[in-house]
């Protein structure tokens, strides 16, 4: 509990504000693919509600993490937060009256993907100016468990029983939580409204150079090599790709032949035997 003490008032009063905003976050997760399969039965409609939740962290990353960058982290946290209010808050009245589309609910979940996006990465700047540099790493534990705990332990059980009780009722609780956010944000150390220092160039140009960034490290120009070539293609003779992944895992007792061996992990012994391509060869091992 000392420990704990040691973060000081301010860091608790941003946790608790970041833990009612995730916690808001998790019952809106769970309760628009409710939501969309209540208002329609074709399965691209509940798809495109889904995608459209997480989409903005792939195509507002970027602008994100340069505003969060050039920006006091309360302001864009609060602005982010008060807007997300004002666009539950059109939905939930939408849907207690009965006049909700799915267009409507799939321009919804993508502009509170939008603001999840800003307050999330401006969050991870705000930690910084709240405690001191030796707490830092158990202060972004603290942040990281709230948050994982709020998304994806609480907030989606929560939301699927609110959404049973009404189908407003989600949205108009992950618009309290995120009111309340808003004046636990507001009422934060001046520290957090100050634009850091050395931050001249505008929002595009930090964008520009991130993404120069990018292409200069090698490491992370493999990781994104690798990802386009996954899964790897089919071996030539071989039945299958989904054989070759199903094949890794099969049992000496179902294994069939079908295509190559897979991968031996580290450690485990080589075969006494190659294993072939014919029928009845199971596992190959003597």
């Amino acid at each position: 509990m000392a420990a704990d003490r040691s973060l000081g008032r301010p860091f608790w009063t941003f946790w608790t504000a970041a833990a009612l905003a995730n916690l808001g976050d998790g019952i809106r997760v769970a309760a628009f693919p409710l939501l969309a399969a209540a208002l329609s039965d074709d399965p691209v409609a509940v798809a495109a509600v889904a995608a459209a939740q997480f989409l903005p962290w792939l195509v507002t990353g970027l602008l994100a993490g340069a505003l969060a960058d050039r920006r006091g982290a309360r302001a864009v946290i609060a602005a982010a937060d008060a807007g997300r209010v004002v666009v539950l808050a059109t939905l939930a009245v939408a849907v207690a009256t009965g006049w909700a589309t799915i267009a409507l609910v799939v321009a919804a979940a993508f502009l509170l993907g939008v603001g999840e996006t800003l307050r999330d990465t401006a969050a991870q700047t705000a930690v910084p100016r709240l405690v001191a540099d030796e707490h830092l790493e158990k202060a972004n534990g603290r942040l990281v468990a709230g948050e994982i705990v709020g998304n994806e332990f609480v907030g989606p059980p929560v939301g699927a029983l609110l959404f049973v009780v009404g189908a407003a009722l989600p949205f108009a609780a992950n618009g309290a939580s995120l009111a309340l956010a808003v004046m636990l944000v507001l009422s934060l150390p001046l520290t957090l409204v100050r634009r850091p220092a050395g931050k001249a160039d505008g929002t595009t140009g930090g964008v520009l150079a991130g993404l120069r960034w990018l292409v200069r490290q090698p490491m992370l120009r493999s990781w994104w090599s690798s990802a386009r070539r996954w899964p790897p293609p089919t071996p030539p003779g071989s039945r299958s790709s989904s054989c070759t992944r199903g094949r890794a895992w099969a049992s000496a007792r179902s294994a069939s032949a079908c295509c190559s061996p897979p991968a031996r992990p580290a450690g485990w012994p080589a075969p006494s035997s190659p294993t072939g391509c014919s029928a009845g060869s199971g596992t190959g091992t003597s």
